[in-house]
């Protein structure tokens, strides 16, 4: 049997009411507090006319010394996952810096001010941009010399399409055979400029659904996401999420919160494909698992929208249900779930939606 398909039918029953995850994850007992690491991400630094997903300078230079200030052990993305995989225990307060894109000013701006406090990042490559030398981007020359600085180097896609959107006429084996180019020409592009680059894609905008995790989890690939959250060895490695950064999302007691939090540990979860067609938002039913406490300040947010209500299912159980207020309007959104632990540390929980655009959706697929 074709391996996306065996990947796509062992995997991903995102139609099943409470889909356990078990199975996804690693066996090893949760250490849910003090094995976690929070995954921050940023796009351009010092580029104030796109603030969208842009931090100012002094903004990068704040929450650098903030982490050098409170002993934060920044490590590369790399070095986190392979210390789960071979079961290792991470020190207090690990953190990891992506930048996505390869904009021009990670290398200006970025780069020296990391490097200064030898703080390890990665850099998430869309190859056509620096193939066909678009203003504003960094050329493989640069690319190279922040891999010989110790940078890692990874997969963004060959051409940052939206990757869960059809293109018109498109069935679904040829859909899938371009989602498979964008990433294995990407990742030939990287290995002949830059030698040896680990197998991490991060998804172009956060976005992806179960369609795209299928094709990134048969090539061998770790996903990577943009919906908030920390992570931890059993998080799911086709969508780990990271804490995206911008200029209104910088104040740097937000980002101390964020940088305390944990997973929420999850037993089940109704829906796994963040691709959301429905007329009504979607209703998604959580069972915690036994570790989570501070249920009692337990809080669900949909982005836009606001404290969505809990509905609660069997509450000694930790069984609920939650559903944003108004429908979805096109685009991406998220379901957040917090509570404090007895330390008033949160754990996390996000789940992203996408509302596509109705001609990039097949026929069959609509309601």
């Amino acid at each position: 049997m074709d391996p996306e398909i065996l990947f796509k039918v062992t995997v991903m029953k995102h139609l099943t009411r409470f889909i356990v995850l078990s199975f996804l994850l690693l066996s090893v007992a949760p250490l849910w507090a003090n094995n976690s690491a929070v995954v921050l991400t940023y796009h351009r630094v010092g580029e104030d006319s796109v603030p969208s997903t842009n931090v100012r300078v002094e903004q990068f230079e704040e929450q650098l010394d903030y982490l050098e200030k409170n002993n934060f052990n920044v490590w590369p993305l790399v070095k986190i996952l392979d210390a789960y995989d071979q079961g290792e225990t991470l020190p207090p307060r690990t953190v990891a810096i992506t930048l996505d894109d390869a904009y021009l000013s990670v290398y200006l701006e970025a780069f020296p001010r990391l490097q200064a406090r030898n703080f390890p990042f990665t850099v998430f490559v869309s190859t056509d941009s620096v193939d066909k030398r678009h203003k504003g981007y960094m050329s493989w020359s640069q690319l190279k010399a922040l891999k010989d600085a110790g940078v890692t180097i990874a997969n963004h896609s060959k051409s940052h399409p939206y990757m869960v959107r059809y293109l018109e006429g498109e069935d679904e084996k040829s859909y899938r055979q371009r989602i498979r180019d964008e990433i294995e020409l990407a990742q030939q592009r990287l290995v002949d400029e830059l030698g040896v680059t680990p197998k991490l894609f991060a998804y172009p905008y956060g976005e992806y659904s179960e369609e795209v995790m299928a094709v990134v989890g048969a090539l061998g690939y770790v996903g990577i996401g943009q919906h908030s959250g920390a992570i931890d060895e059993q998080s799911l490695r086709l969508a780990l999420p990271r804490f995206p950064i911008n200029e209104q999302y910088s104040n740097i007691n937000d980002i101390a919160l964020k940088l305390k939090t944990y997973p929420m540990q999850l037993e089940s979860q109704s829906i796994i494909d963040p691709v959301w067609l429905g007329k009504q938002a979607p209703q998604l039913e959580i069972l915690l698992g036994n570790s989570v406490t501070g249920l009692a300040e337990l809080a669900c947010y949909a982005s836009g929208q606001g404290r969505m209500n809990i509905e609660w299912l069997d509450r000694k159980a930790g069984h609920f249900a939650i559903q944003a207020a108004k429908s979805l309007s096109g685009g991406r959104h998220r379901y957040t779930c917090t509570a404090p632990d007895k330390a008033r540390r949160y754990q996390w929980f996000s789940q992203l939606w996408i509302v596509p655009p109705p001609d990039s959706v097949p026929s069959d697929r609509t309601e």
